[in-house]
């Protein structure tokens, strides 16, 4: 007979036994094997994502929250908004204020947000006719859509330029007060102005329409194209990257003639060469380089004629 205790013992050991049966029946699922387990935790990362897939990503965003995607700008428009700011910005009334904000407030707190209320003016009336809105989202678009653009050269002459236009560097006396003469240019501010003014004019459809012409006249004449209308036919550019023009300096002229007396050159052939003279120390800052390539390039000149150019211009000074 058993005692107690070994009773209590027994019964016990039946609920034990009897436990071990039912989670047995009951097939309750193992913890992973081993391998498994490593294989979830050495999963590769997933690749990084294209800046393409990026953008296609936030614009599916946008689109979800009801915004409209962001624009973006070829590099031909945004030279065309470029210009199209550099021209509004070098309008005298536009100058006049400019320079009349820096002159009331000087190095105070407040130059800064008079000068960003002014260009801000200039910027909404100009985005929007290139998709941007009319607000100061869409100015901060816009800049966004110049930063994927901004190694270009071309964009980036041009910001340089307004950013020349934008500053409140006092450029030299222009009147002589005993002879009433414009002074010329003395520079680097002067020359970087003298020259964008003309990269403005030059780059007007008309006056390109006009160098293309004078170019496919040269590749006629020179009979690198059998049929001046269809000039892209059985020829070729000029080897020397039209370094020599004709007829390309009687038609800067015409534009010269308006601009040259405002930086103190006469309005003829010999004031164009009092120009380059004046130009020639300073062709060797990369910001006036560019600025000459630029404006040489609008007349038609291929970088390497720029170039050429550039080289025999800093032989003057």
């Amino acid at each position: 007979m058993l005692s107690c205790t070994e009773r209590l013992k027994l019964q016990r050991s039946e609920e034990i036994v009897a436990m071990t049966e039912t989670m047995a029946r009951a097939d309750l699922p193992r913890p992973p094997a081993l391998p498994t387990l490593l294989a979830a935790r050495t999963r590769p990362e997933p690749s990084p994502k294209s800046p393409k897939e990026k953008a296609a990503e936030l614009e599916a965003i946008q689109e979800a929250q009801g915004r409209q995607p962001e624009t973006r700008l070829t590099k031909e428009r945004a030279i065309t908004l470029q210009l199209e700011l550099m021209a509004a910005y070098g309008t005298p009334a536009f100058q006049k204020e400019l320079h009349e904000i820096g002159r009331r407030y000087g190095t105070s707190s407040k130059l800064r947000s008079e000068l960003c209320k002014l260009v801000r003016r200039i910027q909404l009336d100009i985005i929007p006719r290139y998709g941007f809105d009319g607000s100061e989202e869409g100015v901060h678009s816009m800049l966004r859509s110049f930063k994927a653009l901004e190694k270009d050269p071309d964009i980036e002459v041009n910001d340089v330029a307004i950013k020349e236009l934008l500053s409140l560097e006092v450029p030299p006396m222009e009147m002589n007060e005993k002879n009433k003469l414009i002074a010329r240019p003395v520079t680097k501010h002067r020359i970087m102005d003298l020259l964008r003014v003309q990269l403005i004019e030059f780059s007007k459809a008309t006056f390109q329409a006009d160098v293309e012409e004078l170019k496919k006249c040269a590749d006629y004449n020179s009979g690198r194209v059998f049929n001046p209308s269809r000039p892209m036919e059985q020829g070729f550019e000029d080897p020397d990257g039209y370094y020599h023009l004709e007829g390309r300096a009687e038609l800067a002229l015409l534009v010269q003639t308006r601009l040259l007396p405002q930086y103190g050159f006469a309005p003829s052939k010999a004031g164009v060469q009092d120009m380059i003279r004046h130009c020639a120390p300073f062709v060797r800052d990369p910001d006036v380089a560019n600025l000459l390539d630029r404006v040489n390039e609008k007349l038609g000149m291929s970088p390497a004629a720029c170039h050429r150019f550039r080289e025999l211009v800093a032989q003057l000074s």
